[in-house]
């Protein structure tokens, strides 16, 4: 059982837990430059593409024009079009696709804009634009298609339920699909044999929001819905830190309600419907990164101190092995 200790406000609800094991075996790199509340995606086994928020004061987060970096040397993808955070990325082929967010530094307004970057000619392109603003969604590409889920709307606080599909070409549109169970926004998202988990996430947004335990997976195949166990606590603030591994669902760090910032880390097994706590993070964060890119782990670079908002230096490289999942068996 996790212990407790004193988080970083100093009321005695907000105790951040402190899991029974750490990871552990890491070395520290040296850190591209730090922000909070990114978009991850992994383009196969060399570069970690992402962008969120920089800032000086826990009041003002700032929104940078870039995206960050392959992860070990540090080295960073040309400036896109637009200073955007809390928009939905994902990989298409040799193309990363980003779609919705807040556009420019705190309190953004929400976009319906795309944009497309072609990694082989390193070049930024509009792609078609969502049917309306969104901002806090999520962003997935399997089957062939670009589905794009929830978030919220134009005011930055309504939760939408929408989800709507684009098949990427020359003429492609955004068509609407099965919507949202619940309309929810901060959400952790991955994509599992043609499968699409929603975990966890948030009501509302710059109004009082409130963490929930949601999991709802969507079947491509059927265009259809269900729910699967809750998260072990309600919690929002994980979409850099939810990647696959070894067949399991992970994600980590983030946000429940009175407590800011989690070490958390925890492994959803599709077989049993389980949850199961992994080996924490270092330091409790907001929104870290946490992703495996060929055999190492990255890890850092999340929101720290009472807020969960101003950007942690700390950027981690372990082995995958350090998360203590079982190996995948061996194809036959």
């Amino acid at each position: 059982m996790a212990q407790v200790r004193p988080g970083c406000p100093p009321d005695a609800a907000s105790h951040v837990p402190v899991p029974a094991k750490i990871l552990a075996n890491g070395v520290k790199l040296g850190p591209p430059m730090p922000r909070f509340e990114p978009g991850v995606a992994v383009a196969g086994a060399r570069s970690i593409s992402s962008a969120g928020s920089s800032t000086t004061t826990s009041t003002s987060p700032k929104a940078p024009r870039y995206t960050i970096p392959n992860p070990a040397s540090g080295v960073g993808l040309p400036i896109r079009p637009a200073a955007v955070t809390h928009a939905g990325i994902a990989i298409v082929g040799d193309e990363v696709w980003v779609a919705g967010g807040f556009i420019g530094h705190h309190p953004g307004p929400v976009t319906r804009a795309v944009w497309r970057y072609h990694m082989p000619t390193d070049q930024w392109m509009t792609g078609p634009l969502l049917p309306e603003a969104r901002g806090s969604g999520g962003l997935a590409y399997l089957d062939g298609q670009l589905h794009y889920f929830g978030g919220v709307k134009s005011d930055r606080h309504t939760d939408s339920a929408d989800h709507w599909s684009l098949t990427p070409g020359p003429d492609a549109v955004w068509t609407p699909r099965a919507p949202l169970l619940t309309a929810k926004n901060h959400f952790g998202l991955v994509v599992r044999e043609g499968m699409v988990h929603l975990l966890g996430g948030q009501f509302g947004h710059d109004n009082d929001p409130k963490d929930i335990d949601d999991h709802q997976v969507y079947h491509a195949a059927t265009d259809s819905w269900r729910t699967a166990a809750p998260l072990a606590r309600k919690r929002s603030h994980m979409e850099p830190g939810s990647f696959v591994h070894q067949g399991k669902i992970v994600v980590s760090g983030g946000r429940s309600n009175l407590i800011p910032v989690l070490h958390d880390v925890s492994a959803y097994d599709p077989a049993s419907d389980t949850w199961t706590d992994l080996p924490g993070l270092p330091e409790p964060m907001r929104a870290p990164v946490l992703r495996v890119v060929g055999s190492a782990l990255f890890g850092g670079l999340g929101g720290v101190t009472a807020t969960g908002t101003m950007p942690s230096q700390l950027w981690m490289k372990y082995p995958a092995s350090a998360l203590g999942l079982p190996a995948a068996p061996a194809e036959r």
